[in-house]
């Protein structure tokens, strides 16, 4: 049955993993390295030391171009569906001594269908792995 060790993908989307301190959002949208997949921006950055998660995400629909709140919710809620269904191919790659902060942009101009969205943002994590050079850094090399 399911014992412990069974190392089976978690779709959840705990309060952990989601990216809500100020000074590290902050930190990210300046810092941290960016690609786009239209209509996605991923933006991310590693830091020293595990906090809650080694992953913590945000999710940002501009106000400018969704004026009412029920197009953005329904756009955030996408993306952390699709997100839930597919951080697993992220999760095993960061270093245990490190934290990605990863942040989600929509950048489109009107709302796309949940499987454009889906498969958009499954290949953004697929780039993010190789551009990240996760759990590519020995530890034997650093002085």
């Amino acid at each position: 049955m399911g014992t412990p060790s069974d190392h089976r993908p978690s779709f959840q989307f705990p309060k952990a993993e989601r990216l809500s301190s100020r000074k590290h959002i902050k930190a990210l949208f300046t810092k941290g390295a960016s690609f786009s997949l239209y209509p996605l921006r991923f933006v991310y950055q590693t830091i020293p030391g595990p906090d809650e998660a080694n992953v913590q995400v945000v999710i940002s629909v501009s106000k400018r171009r969704f004026r009412h709140a029920y197009q953005r919710n329904r756009l955030k809620r996408q993306i952390r569906e699709a997100y839930r269904h597919h951080k697993h191919q992220i999760l095993p790659l960061v270093p245990t001594n490190q934290t990605l902060l990863l942040g989600i942009v929509y950048i489109g101009k009107s709302p796309e269908p949940f499987a454009h969205i889906q498969s958009k943002l499954k290949k953004g994590l697929d780039r993010l792995s190789d551009k990240a050079h996760l759990q590519k850094t020995n530890p034997d090399e650093q002085t």
